[in-house]
């Protein structure tokens, strides 16, 4: 009968064991790789809410930037393929407050960036997808009255290169 105490690190010792040996083998094939594929995705995001508040008035205005990119399969078949995908999003909202009103208005800028699958075959074949957004909304309040505005946009791209 084994006891536990020597049971525990035995198998532990064996899991890691063979992750390290996993890892070890998967990094040396990576290193001798002789189709020499590259893939590049580059994201470029820039938010900003801008939402000041001047005078009496209160600014209870609710912004918010959601930016969602996502990417599915990117299979290469070949030697020295490339795939290079730059996105780029700019998202403001402005919802400043400069009077005596109170500014209860929602500023929504909502962008989702999708690239389907892709399947690249061949040799030295390039492949370019480019993505640049923009979003706005001005929602200031420059009244003494309050005001509740709506401002949203609402933007979907989907990239099937």
């Amino acid at each position: 009968m084994y006891s536990v105490g020597i049971l525990s690190p035995s198998i532990l010792l064996v899991v890691i064991g063979t992750l390290f040996s996993s890892i070890v083998s998967t990094n040396v094939y990576g290193a001798i790789d002789s189709f020499q594929n590259k893939v590049d995705i580059v994201t470029d995001s820039k938010h900003k809410n801008d939402c000041d508040e001047h005078d009496a008035g209160a600014n209870n205005a609710y912004c918010s930037n959601v930016d969602e990119t996502a990417t599915d399969q990117i299979s290469m078949i070949g030697k020295n393929n490339k795939f290079n995908c730059d996105i780029n999003t700019k998202q403001v909202n402005d919802c400043d407050d400069t009077k005596n009103g109170d500014n209860n208005s929602l500023c929504l800028n909502d962008l989702q960036n999708v690239i389907n699958s892709l399947t690249v075959t061949g040799d030295n074949t390039p492949t370019d997808v480019h993505i640049s957004t923009g979003q706005s909304n001005d929602c200031d309040d420059k009244t003494n009255n309050d005001i509740t505005l709506i401002c949203k946009n609402i933007h979907q791209n989907i990239e099937t290169p």
